[in-house]
């Protein structure tokens, strides 16, 4: 299957599919808010352990803040 065929079957299969997911009914509309809620507190905790881990880790080796520093921003950056 080439892309062009791979293509056409997608754009035949999605009108059935949008039917079968009720695709903009206040159900759908509903449950895609509290899946978009969930996925934001999970990046949000995500967050918050990952400044634990860092305060913990600058805490413990204070004498070591500027070479954490500089690896911290080069983990973020990269």
């Amino acid at each position: 299957m080439n892309d062009k065929e791979f293509k056409q079957m997608i754009d035949s299969l999605m009108p059935q599919e949008e039917k079968n997911l009720q695709v903009n009914s206040e159900e759908f509309n509903q449950r895609h808010e509290e899946l978009m809620q969930l996925i934001q507190s999970a990046e949000g905790a995500e967050k918050v352990n990952y400044m634990e881990l860092v305060l913990n880790l600058v805490t413990a080796n204070r004498e070591q803040v500027r070479e954490i520093y500089y690896l911290l921003l080069g983990f973020l950056k990269g």
